[in-house]
């Protein structure tokens, strides 16, 4: 990912915008599942990706949802 995001960021000429798209949500507020399957995978999404999306320039970031 972070390579395509490389390019992408490299292209900016052509396409000025970054946008990313997951069917998993970054965040989560789901009151039944928080403290157990959507907080923690929230967790783990956010350790993975957050901080390359924000250094690599993402513009727009479009989350899933969680499975209710």
């Amino acid at each position: 990912m972070q390579q395509d995001l490389k390019k992408a960021d490299a292209n900016r000429d052509a396409v000025p915008w970054i946008v990313v798209f997951t069917h998993h949500p970054f965040y989560c507020s789901d009151t039944l599942t928080a403290k157990t399957r959507c907080g923690s995978e929230m967790e783990h999404y956010l350790a993975q990706f957050e901080d390359m999306f924000k250094d690599m320039g993402v513009d727009v970031f479009i989350g899933g949802h969680n499975h209710m």
